[in-house]
């Protein structure tokens, strides 16, 4: 009988070992924002050309078939347009890989000054795994003289085990069932 007690508490241990290896695997993908890149660029003028051919009016009456066309050239416009200081903002792009910000300033026909702000983005991928079996092993005493040798395993939270008890005359098994907190 002992022959098979010893073989029966090994074959938990093993098969409890064996199974213990199981894991269950969980992926969490997370876009977390870096530190901000700005930064200023001055306007360089890379070439400029003066068309052949300047398509300005010429005369303020322009004659087509049939009625007359007086055409008005308001020089005081022109130039208010000319001074005037215009602010443009553009998103480029914003997406899994950070976004991107233009600021310009265009004043006299010209470019006055051009900013970024680039703000990348991290990739942050978190692979969890927790295993679906836990084996473990126990010991323990009793007052009443019992000593007790056993193992058993957790399947997620619940606990199954086995446990060899004897007070050196008589012997035997006990089995119970555990929850984990």
């Amino acid at each position: 009988m002992k022959k098979w007690n010893y073989l029966i508490f090994s074959l938990c241990l093993l098969i409890g070992f064996y199974i213990g290896r199981k894991t269950v695997t969980t992926e969490v993908t997370a876009y977390i924002p870096q530190k901000p890149i700005t930064g200023h660029l001055e306007p360089i003028i890379t070439s400029e050309s003066k068309p052949d051919t300047p398509n300005l009016p010429m005369r303020d009456t322009v004659y087509l078939p049939g009625d007359p066309v007086v055409q008005v050239v308001d020089t005081a416009k022109i130039i208010e347009e000319y001074q005037l200081l215009r602010k443009y903002s553009e998103m480029l792009f914003d997406n899994e890989y950070g976004s991107l910000k233009l600021n310009s300033e265009v004043q006299y026909n010209k470019l006055q000054s051009l900013d970024y702000r680039f703000v990348p983005i991290q990739k942050v991928t978190t692979i969890n795994k927790k295993k679906v079996f836990v084996p473990y092993v126990r010991g323990s005493y009793s007052t009443l003289g019992f000593f007790g040798v056993g193992g058993g395993t957790y399947y997620y939270d619940v606990g199954f085990d086995i446990q060899y008890q004897t007070d050196l005359t008589r012997s035997g098994f006990e089995a119970g069932v555990s929850y984990k907190f």
